[in-house]
């Protein structure tokens, strides 16, 4: 319900007439951005009724002033839906192969990074911190976050022409608000090319990139949960073990942080 938010939009039209429906909680909570993904309006607390996966999103709402009748512990239905399309994953794989020219019979490695704090500027940040988010907890995450993207370019050179590394095919899918031409900056930057058998892309369901994928390559996206739903392989990559707050990653299978660890993690979980 933020100011010429689609709600907020709707709200002056129609008032009271339209019930509104909050699923932008249903995410894990990053103890850095504190009070920033709080409902601040008074619609917003009193109005819309706020779906959680379970209680401790319910409690979070709560201590922020949203009224209790609307909130609705419902569990995941995300996941249920995952489940559901799981059930058509030979087509969808197929017409990933075709669309991005992949070998269906080669492994495929989804690499899905939680990128956009990386590439967010300072300007971003102090508006991030001016509504109540930690500025040293965004500083030490974007550090790290930047350290994990430089590291796993600085792999990908190392294993660009190792024939077991061209034994898999790679889709690397930047955050909806990281675009391409970013990572191409920063390839250039690194003098990376990318080799042929990782493709970057953009406008792709991940959803649907997991369900075509052997594996996930991950620093601790949330997509974690989704591939566990579907019987993926997780690979975790250069996790560091005292940003504690990031604990679905615990559930990854393995965890890496060099280029042979990376291949023998890729054979290991074959």
């Amino acid at each position: 319900f933020g100011k010429n938010s689609i709600c907020d939009i709707y709200y002056k039209i129609y008032g009271d007439d339209i019930l509104y429906f909050n699923l932008n909680y249903e995410q894990f909570l990053f103890p850095f951005t504190g009070k920033f993904k709080l409902p601040k309006t008074k619609i917003s607390k009193q109005k819309q009724i706020n779906f959680c996966w379970g209680n401790h999103f319910k409690e979070y709402l709560s201590a922020g002033g949203v009224i209790h009748k609307n909130l609705v512990v419902s569990g995941r239905p995300y996941s249920e839906a995952i489940l559901m399309l799981r059930d058509n994953s030979h087509e969808i794989k197929k017409n990933i192969c075709l669309k991005y020219n992949l070998e269906p019979k080669k492994k495929i490695v989804f690499v899905a990074l939680t990128d956009s704090l990386a590439f967010y500027s300072e300007e971003k940040i102090k508006k991030i911190v001016a509504f109540g988010g930690s500025l040293d907890g965004l500083l030490i995450q974007q550090n790290h976050d930047k350290k994990t993207i430089h590291k796993l370019i600085q792999v990908f050179k190392h294993l660009e022409k190792n024939p077991r590394f061209l034994q898999y095919q790679f889709i690397f899918k930047p955050h909806p608000t990281v675009s391409i031409k970013m990572y191409n900056q920063l390839f250039k930057k690194n003098n990376f090319s990318l080799p042929k058998n990782i493709l970057l892309v953009q406008d792709e369901d991940p959803i649907k990139i997991l369900l075509s994928s052997d594996y996930l390559l991950t620093n601790y996206s949330t997509l974690i949960v989704d591939a566990l739903t579907v019987d993926k392989t997780v690979i975790c990559f250069n996790h560091n073990k005292n940003l504690d707050y990031l604990w679905w990653v615990d559930f990854s299978d393995d965890f890496v942080n060099t280029a042979d660890e990376l291949i023998g993690s890729l054979e290991k979980n074959f």
